[in-house]
């Protein structure tokens, strides 16, 4: 293709995406009682192979081309239109992850750290240890790459059964109007705690699964200074800039600007380290100063980048998702399995544990849906595990399927538990 041909193509593409998600998100909301998230990443499926490629196969493939092209030398690259739009998405959840540390605010899990602790460490801990067994002792000859350890594979799934996604918790208690509420501030203080908890352990995952030993010391090293280095850097900018960081006062143009070639600073190092870049944008935003400015900086950055970038990474996830991969009855069970053992092993043990601290049944069975919700984190760890192969598309698949069937079900049933007892 033309470079000419390459932007109109790309343009073509944001603009179908855009618009199927506003379908989608219209159907969603309407009649299914889902959250504008769900039915951005069921947007993805949708367009992808599993969907629209079944019905217009020729057509799907004309938008959203997958063949790679190969040079003279015989090597081959990515489909540059691909390249383009994968790119875009990748931007896309790096400020996802920026707006999402703004949102993480870690003084409340200070305050509150002790007496949610057990509550909190069921929800970890019961999940990790199941999906990690569960991982070991079945045939994962058509969903591990052969050459990735048992050890890696199960830390990795246990990591990703355990997740809760902390931005979508925060979009459904929004909608639901329970965000101050005590059930409000109790699953928050979790889904960051087990968020954190999630995201340490695929650092050690991308770094066991580097064979050679002297890389896995300087990745290991490279995050803990590059946590220290935040930390740090949080301190200067309140003290160097106090004008502009102050509680009645919003940002200027230059300090936005500033903020933003931080942020993409801490992508290219993280990157460099050897981990993912949304984990550096993530710190990156834990530091920020909290209050007025990461009020003003979401709002600014939100509308754009949720609107716009986001859906671009549920696409490139659907385009990965192929339902065809699944063809056997084996494999359909794998699925369904892997789908009772994340809802089972996250559903009941929170829901037992925060009872047992003296919440009632309603709430505590509302918590419990709410720490079962997987969505975006859900989908960055899968990519995660897709682009650094140690998972294959088969389990890719089965996983998106999983994350669908656990973040879509959350609002409907927190309807009903909130409405019965009202």
């Amino acid at each position: 293709m033309a470079y000419y041909d390459l932007t109109t193509h790309l343009f073509l593409q944001i603009a179908i995406i855009l618009l199927s998600c506003q379908l989608i998100i219209w159907i969603g909301t309407q009649y299914f009682e889902q959250t504008e998230v769900v039915c951005e990443m069921l947007t993805g499926i949708v367009l992808g192979p599993s969907i629209f490629g079944m019905l217009f196969p020729e057509l799907q493939y004309w938008i959203f081309p997958n063949t790679p092209l190969i040079l003279e030398n015989n090597n081959s690259i990515p489909n540059p239109s691909m390249t383009l739009l994968f790119s875009l998405s990748q931007i896309g959840i790096v400020l996802y992850m920026f707006i999402t540390g703004l949102e993480f605010n870690i003084d409340i899990i200070r305050k509150k750290f002790k007496s949610v602790i057990f509550i909190c460490s069921s929800g970890i801990l019961t999940p990790f240890v199941i999906g990690a067994l569960f991982i070991t002792f079945i045939d994962t000859k058509e969903l591990i790459i052969d050459n990735v350890s048992k050890i890696v594979a199960a830390i990795y799934f246990g990591s990703a059964i355990s997740i809760t996604a902390f931005p979508v918790l925060v979009r459904i208690m929004d909608e639901k109007r329970i965000t101050k509420s005590s059930l409000g501030s109790l699953a928050l203080i979790s889904a960051s705690i087990e968020d954190a908890f999630a995201w340490g352990l695929i650092a050690l995952v991308l770094t066991i699964s580097i064979h050679n030993p002297l890389i896995v010391y300087i990745t290991l090293l490279g995050t803990l200074l590059y946590v220290i280095l935040m930390i740090f850097l949080g301190k200067i900018l309140r003290k160097v800039f106090p004008s502009h960081f102050n509680e009645k006062i919003n940002p200027t143009r230059k300090i936005v600007s500033f903020i933003f070639i931080i942020l993409m600073l801490c992508a290219v190092i993280v990157d460099k380290i050897g981990l993912y870049s949304a984990f550096g944008s993530f710190i990156a935003g834990t530091i920020m100063p909290k209050g007025k400015f990461a009020e003003y900086l979401r709002a600014k950055l939100q509308f754009f980048s949720v609107s716009c970038l986001l859906p671009l990474f549920f696409t490139f996830t659907g385009l990965n998702t192929n339902f065809y991969l699944i063809n056997t009855y084996y494999l359909w069970m794998i699925t369904f399995l892997i789908i009772v053992v994340a809802v089972s092993s996250k559903l009941i043990p929170c829901i037992i544990t925060s009872h047992s601290c003296g919440i009632n049944w309603r709430d505590a069975t509302a918590y419990g849906v709410l720490m079962n919700t997987r969505g975006v984190m859900e989908l960055i760890i899968l990519n995660i595990g897709l682009q650094n192969h140690i998972i294959s598309p088969t389990l890719f698949t089965m996983m998106v399927i999983m994350t669908l069937v656990t973040t879509t079900m959350a609002s409907p049933l927190l309807t009903f538990i909130l409405k019965k007892n009202k």
